[in-house]
């Protein structure tokens, strides 16, 4: 829960822009020999190694830019990258955490069943408003 609670006060996961074939995923454990780069263990994951790459102008799913890692390793190079938050940030992690914990959802947005159609809706309720205050 950490992780998620520390990607969220980052600014969020870019899951679109790190998403992998199965074909790359292939290659890469191939390559690998289905061991973890930094222990040797089992690796179940594909890690990549450089989360700035896209500052250098290459593609951040390239090859060479990604290893099979096992998940405890994975785990602990997430958290070495994380910094501590400050402390008004604090009462924000533990709201996070509550709504990650949750049974139930806290938030319409929490509800993965019913988000999508009251997205819809609360996005057309604005955009009518902003239709009639354009009119005024």
């Amino acid at each position: 829960m950490t992780i998620k609670i520390g990607l969220v006060l980052g600014g969020g996961y870019p899951k679109q822009s790190r998403k992998l074939s199965r074909a790359i995923r292939e290659v890469i454990m191939e390559r690998e020999g289905g061991r973890c780069k930094v222990c040797g263990g089992q690796a179940t994951q594909i890690d990549h190694i450089n989360e700035d790459i896209e500052l250098a102008l290459r593609d951040i799913n390239d090859p060479e830019n990604l290893q099979a890692i096992c998940d405890p390793c994975h785990r602990t190079k997430t958290l070495s990258n994380f910094r501590p938050i400050a402390p008004e940030q604090w009462a924000k992690a533990k709201e996070i955490a509550a709504r990650i914990d949750s049974p139930t959802p806290l938030r319409e947005s929490d509800n993965d069943l019913t988000w999508k159609n009251v997205w819809r809706m609360h996005a057309a309720e604005r955009s009518a408003l902003l239709k009639s205050l354009a009119k005024e």
